[in-house]
């Protein structure tokens, strides 16, 4: 059956509910796909409105002279809504305002909510920014009928862009929302359809890139120096292919000096001051050396944008200039891509506050090549959501089935790296392979590193360890977690799958130290509490004692003559402690369900 929805939408004179005052209401039913009723009013207030609000809104003091007071309005409002579904943009501001006045206590949709779900990618989920780029008309922006209409159009547009999902992706959601009782859910499951399959690859997957082909290296190669002259110097034949050029002596002086690094060998350093076009300068001379040598470039950076700017901007310039195609890449780290197995393990029992997001990562699954998180918007708290699902050195072991079925997004990428002529990466991937020794990066005969200022700090970052109180915290929830009522985790999964996985004489066994594990997660939430709110008190008093309140605080000697610091040394070898038994009991059940695999035969 249909749902009916009542889109809302109030305009007040402020943020603070409790404060500030409905001056407009809106409401328009949606149903079966179209608008059919609208109800709108202004509202009486005792206080005059500010300038700001006028401005805003349009809203005149005069305009609200002998209107109703929102008391007298809410019984016409309530019957207008009756039992529908209330809609809002950004709910919890509307709701909150209503509920002052009109208590009602059903679940609100939230079409910011659910264009996260359906438009993962949009760089903004503002009502003005969306309309937009979706060509939706909203004439009176900031008054409560246009907006409410607007949103009223967003949500059928979302009703049906969610419909015309692939199978795969309506199947995913589906069973995302299946033990979800909220409207959103409700949404969801009568646009999916009765559908029902495995989680599997996503859209990349679909595309499975085979091992790269070995590269055809002509030792001894020399690139020509003159050339360059060509293409930058002063009477460039090819200057009318980029529409911006400029004759710039100290860009191909840059350019022949690179151009004879990489034909010699050893090492330059160059400092180029703005407005040298520096990027050019080592890029043409980069990508003639990799296409006539057939070895490939790296270029390393600090900054996003100035991969941005490589990626977008100067290589498609460097490929007008040459008139030849430039095979670039930006390879990232493996915490910017989908660990699909992670996806997959947390799909199955999501939790309250993963749910809407992993419905976010279904739907972008289902359009990304790459799996490279770049691709959304992600704000502080769903980046904090992404590195549950994220790829890890510790996660991408050698039997997974992703990597072993070529469906892994990380092989993927590494794979399109090693194919490049151009590789980009920043300097943070770049000190982290080499300290580590990953194997993460393809080999780099050639290395331009660009924004070279920043190199020392990213090697100190690299070799430094951080781990955050929440970082524990989504440890252990890897084990146990509650979700309406439930234990979920590992602890309840190895519980449910006993009989299926480990031997039947080794239950008892099982049972023990399935009960150590739940005892020992307890005890590595308590021990962290205890060291990072100790730790937190000692770097805010140490913080007062300075001149200047620092974002870091580097231990020194006379830090660890502090009253306290016995303290927390104690209470982090408790917390390593803690993480150590977990482990240890963690292993001893795998050697029993490799035991029992191998012994049943399964």
């Amino acid at each position: 059956m249909a749902a009916t929805y009542v889109v809302i939408d109030l305009e007040t004179t402020g943020l603070d509910k409790c404060r500030d005052k409905i001056i407009e209401v809106a409401a328009v039913k949606v149903g079966r796909g179209l608008i059919n009723d609208q109800f709108s009013s202004l509202i009486t207030i005792e206080d005059k409105l500010s300038a700001e609000i006028t401005m805003l809104t349009g809203i005149t003091n005069e305009m609200l002279v002998g209107q109703p007071t929102i008391t007298e309005i809410v019984p016409a409002l309530a019957e207008f809504i009756g039992d529908a579904v209330i809609v809002a943009h950004n709910a919890e501001f509307d709701r909150g305002f209503l509920n002052r006045v009109w208590p009602d206590e059903r679940q609100w949709l939230d079409t910011v909510t659910l264009a996260q779900i359906v438009y993962p990618c949009e760089p903004s989920f503002a009502l003005a920014w969306l309309t937009r780029s979706l060509g939706i008309e909203n004439r009176d922006a900031h008054r409560a009928l246009s907006d409410a209409l607007a949103t009223a159009e967003l949500l059928i547009r979302m009703e049906k862009d969610l419909a015309a999902q692939p199978a795969r992706v309506k199947a995913e959601l589906m069973a995302l929302a299946e033990s979800d009782a909220g409207p959103l859910a409700d949404l969801i499951r009568r646009r999916s359809g009765d559908l029902r399959q495995p989680v599997a690859g996503g859209k990349a997957l679909a595309n499975k890139v085979a091992t790269p082909p070995q590269r055809e290296i002509k030792e001894g190669y020399q690139l020509d120096i003159d050339v360059l002259r060509q293409y930058l110097g002063p009477d460039s034949a090819y200057r009318e292919r980029l529409a911006d050029f400029e004759d710039r002596p100290q860009q191909l002086l840059l350019a022949q000096e690179v151009g004879k690094t990489l034909n010699a060998g050893g090492c330059l350093l160059a400092e180029a001051g703005t407005g040298t076009g520096k990027s050019l300068a080592y890029l043409l001379p980069a990508a003639l050396f990799a296409k006539g040598s057939g070895q490939q470039i790296a270029v390393s950076t600090h900054t996003r944008n100035l991969q941005e700017q490589l990626m977008h901007k100067d290589v498609p310039m460097l490929t007008r200039l040459l008139d030849m195609p430039i095979n670039a890449e930006v390879l990232k780290g493996r915490g910017n891509y989908l660990c699909n197995r992670l996806y997959k393990y947390f799909s199955a029992e999501p939790g309250n506050d993963l749910r809407h997001f992993l419905m976010r990562v279904a739907v972008w699954r289902g359009m990304s090549d790459s799996g490279d998180s770049g691709e959304m918007s992600l704000n502080a708290y769903s980046r904090r959501l992404w590195q549950r699902l994220a790829a890890s050195k510790e996660n991408c072991a050698p039997f997974c089935p992703y990597r072993q079925s070529n469906n892994c997004y990380v092989q993927k990428a590494r794979q399109k790296a090693a194919e490049a002529d151009i590789l980009i990466l920043n300097h943070y991937l770049l000190i982290a392979n080499a300290a580590h020794e990953s194997g993460f990066l393809p080999e780099l005969p050639y290395l331009i590193i660009d924004e070279a200022q920043h190199l020392e700090g990213a090697t100190e970052d690299q070799l430094t360890t951080s781990i955050d109180f929440f970082d524990v915290l989504n440890f252990a929830a890897l084990y146990k977690r509650k979700e309406k009522g439930r234990e979920i985790g590992v602890i309840s999964t190895i519980t449910r799958s006993q009989g299926n996985i480990f031997a039947l004489d080794g239950s008892e066994q099982i049972a023990m130290l399935t009960e150590k594990l739940d005892l020992q997660t307890d005890a590595i939430v308590a021990a962290a509490e205890k060291f990072y709110g100790a730790l937190d008190g000692f770097f805010h008093e140490e913080m007062l004692r300075e001149d200047f309140l620092p974002a870091r605080l580097r231990i020194l000697a006379h830090h660890r003559l502090h009253s306290d610091w016995p303290l927390i040394l104690q209470l982090a070898e408790e917390l390593a402690n803690s993480l150590s038994l977990l482990a240890a009991t963690s292993f001893q059940i795998l050697d029993l369900a490799r035991a029992g695999l191998i012994d049943g035969d399964k």
